[in-house]
């Protein structure tokens, strides 16, 4: 049973915390799914979501969408149905764009609330590493080894499968209140499930219980034919395949890893001054990823430069010399705001990876060789 995992599980580490916002936090998780939601709330009442997790060739962004089980809109696989039973107590709030669960964990003396969400992505989503040394930064906690992250882990069953428990305590890196988070990894049938609960320290070690009940509850009914469960293998972290991981692509000699932020696999800072070292960041989505020009303009927004359309999108990316087939070179640059960027599409089976190397116009200029040499080691794209 789960809940004799509960008891005596903490496994306290010190170090931070979650940003606290006017009003309740919202503890945020990324990622790539065409959700179709249904749901009757309550306490302690079986919560019902079908969703449907789309084709990694798929070019449109995730869309959330109110569907019922007979939907016209559901594939003619059928979608799956995921059902639980809500924790006494806990608040049902509207689901999201990626989360197909979102609930509120009251504060007893009126506090600040914690989180709880249960959302689907397609594929691996990352890999475990990348996940947890994410989620451990989120909480201002140093990133782990892979063989450091499966002495964290606990091992569980989520609706009869394998699924790995997490729980990460510490301060926030910048307020310093405590803050605690318990997070499973189910790998089911082509999808990632990821289930997390994120709030002040005491609040969410108070809430152990619950959390392995909600987990202890999920069910999964229908879904496309031929899905095969998750392996013991793969829900004990064993090898991803082509295209998942950001382990699996080394990183150039004097790059130093950081903790992944919110949608990224992996981060690095780049040798430099203090305070003027260019950052990479790497990414990936399902399908085109919303598009070269979307990319290209929201970059372009993040550096303060007006939007371009497809005309002008020809002389602002170029192909990668002796680079992976297909992929792209996007370079920017604001002098009136001392900012630039260089950028990298990679498209790769069925996914597009997105690499971004930002810092002064002279920070990026001088590693422009060591950021395109990575670009070339690129593992799925030849």
């Amino acid at each position: 049973m789960l809940s004799s995992i509960g008891r005596g599980f903490s496994r306290p580490v010190r170090s931070p915390s979650v940003r606290q916002g006017a009003g309740a936090r919202t503890w945020g998780i990324v990622g790539t799914a065409l959700l179709l939601l249904v749901g009757v709330a309550g306490c302690r009442k079986e919560e019902i979501r079908v969703y449907e997790i789309p084709k990694e060739d798929l070019p449109q962004p995730p869309v959330a969408q109110a569907s019922s089980p007979t939907s016209p809109a559901a594939r003619p696989a059928g979608p799956e149905t995921v059902r639980w039973t809500l924790p006494e107590g806990w608040e049902r709030l509207e689901p999201t764009q990626f989360r197909v669960g979102n609930f509120r964990i009251p504060a007893p003396d009126g506090g600040e609330p914690g989180e709880v969400s249960i959302v689907p992505l397609p594929g691996r989503a990352g890999s475990d590493l990348a996940n947890v040394n994410r989620w451990r930064g989120q909480v201002g906690l140093p990133p782990v080894t892979e063989q450091e992250m499966n002495e964290l882990a606990r091992p569980v069953s989520i609706a009869g499968q394998p699924a790995k428990l997490f729980e990460f305590a510490g301060n926030h890196p910048t307020e310093g209140d405590p803050v605690r988070m318990l997070a499973a990894i189910l790998r089911r049938g082509g999808t990632a499930w990821f289930f997390k609960a994120l709030g002040p320290d005491r609040l969410i070690a108070g809430q152990r219980t619950n959390f392995l009940a909600l987990l202890e509850s999920i069910r999964f009914e229908g879904g496309p034919t031929g899905a095969p469960p998750a392996t013991a293998a793969a829900a004990a972290g064993g090898s991803s395949p082509p295209g998942a991981a950001a382990t699996d692509w080394p990183a150039p000699e004097g790059w130093r890893s950081l903790p992944p932020g919110n949608m990224q696999l992996a981060r690095y800072a780049l040798p430099g001054p203090e305070g003027q070292a260019p950052e990479v960041s790497v990414a990936v989505l399902g399908g085109d990823g919303g598009g070269l020009l979307a990319n290209v303009n929201r970059w372009r927004r993040q550096l303060g430069l007006p939007p371009i359309d497809e005309a002008g999108l020809s002389g602002a990316v170029a192909p990668v010399e002796n680079g992976p087939a297909g992929a792209h070179l996007v370079s920017l640059e604001n002098p009136d705001t001392g900012r630039a960027m260089l950028a990298a599409v990679l498209p790769a089976q069925g996914q597009t990876w997105f690499v971004k190397m930002t810092g002064s116009p002279e920070a990026v200029k001088q590693a422009r060789e060591s950021f395109l040499t990575f670009i070339r080691a690129f593992p799925h794209g030849r």
